[in-house]
Parts: structure tokens; sequence; C-alpha cells
């Protein structure tokens, strides 16, 4: 798992991803990494069960992205319950993929009583949801967004924070200008609370609450 904060609830994931994957009409795809999915098109809504890979939840309105996470883990749950889903997947790396029809899905918790496992799953994306906005809203000005930002990055298996700009990351997330980023990068590079090289991070020490 990419976030090392929150607990992801593996088996829940695992169990509804099987009923899908087993369901006949269940159907299987490969997407290569960047691809998009969007599991309700307005026309369509599909659950959707991800075998293998890494993916990024994004808020459609405004393209920003929510939370990362990795396989196993099933996408489009919430539609049982609302027909308002507003996100779409981007997959970091290849992935394997089951789609299967709501309506079929909704049999399938039925004959199987699997409501409880649907909550836990339900609860956890939306709790990382949660956690997005109250960071976003709740932060004062964009050097709290930031700090934010490169402490997730640090957190990140040392392979993938390697190949991580600081910059992308922190534009993908939040409506801050790369002027900013650059400005408050520089400062905490200087006052030697992080190191970074050419937009990558590697090193922090504890980041100030205000700098």
């Amino acid at each position: 798992m990419n976030d090392t904060v929150k607990h992801c609830p593996d088996t829940e994931f695992q169990m509804i991803g099987d009923l899908i994957k087993n369901h006949p009409q269940a159907e299987k795809h490969l997407f290569i990494k960047g691809a998009k999915l969007m599991v309700n098109d307005g026309k369509t809504s599909q659950v959707c069960f991800v075998e293998q890979g890494d993916l990024q939840i994004i808020l459609a309105y405004g393209d920003k992205v929510l939370f990362e996470i990795s396989a196993p883990v099933t996408i489009g749950v919430q539609q049982l319950y609302t027909h308002c889903y507003n996100y779409y997947t981007i997959f970091k790396t290849d992935a394997t993929v089951w789609l299967l029809d709501i309506e079929c899905f909704k049999t399938v918790v039925e004959n199987n009583n699997i409501w409880h496992e649907l909550m836990v799953v339900i609860c956890h994306v939306m709790d990382r949801i949660d956690d997005y906005h109250r960071t976003t809203y709740l932060a004062t000005n964009s050097y709290d967004l930031v700090k934010h930002c490169l402490e997730q990055i640090w957190q990140l298996p040392e392979q993938e924070r390697e190949n991580t700009s600081v910059f992308t990351y922190i534009m993908k997330r939040h409506n801050i200008s790369r002027s900013s980023i650059t400005k408050i990068i520089h400062s905490l590079n200087v006052g030697g609370y992080i190191k970074t090289k050419r937009g990558i991070l590697l090193q922090v020490k504890k980041i100030p609450h205000g700098y």
C-alpha cells in the first residue's frame, strides 16, 4: 500500500473482488500505465475490481488526485446508494481489472449477504476522500499544503520517491502555482529542513508548521 497512514481493508476488498471476478457476466480488461477508467460515464454504471496494479482516484471536477491505492481494490460500489459518482481512475502501472454492471453487482451483494464487507469498503474510501478535503479546506495557506505533500512523498517507497517530482505531485493535488511551490521548496532547502535535487525529494527533517 502506498498510504502508510490508513489501514486498508484488503480482506474485504479481496472478498468482494472475488465475487465480481467469478460472476459469469464480469469482463476482464488489461489497462496500461496511464490509462483512464470511468465506472460511470453517464450511460452505464459498473463496479470495478482491480486485481493487480496501482491507481489514483481523481476528482472529476478539477482533475485533482484524491488518493492513491494498490490492488486488491474495488471501485464504484458507492453507486448502490447514489447516482452521483464524481470520480475516475488513472492507472499508475499496468493493471488487471474486472468490470461488472451495477445491477448484477447488487444481486451479488444480496445473494451473498456481504453488506458488512461492503460498508467496510465504502467507509474506507469515503474516509480517504474526507482526508483530502479536510487537508485542503483546513489549510490556511499554500505552505500548509506543500508541507503536507512533502510528508506524503517522504512516506513513499524509496524507488517510487526517487521517481516522483515534488512539483508534479503537489500540482496534481492542489491549486498551487509552480512559482509558489518553488519559493517554498527553496526556503525549506535553505533552512536545512529538506534536501531536493531537480525536483526530487532526497531528505526530510522535521518540517516546521510555519516558515
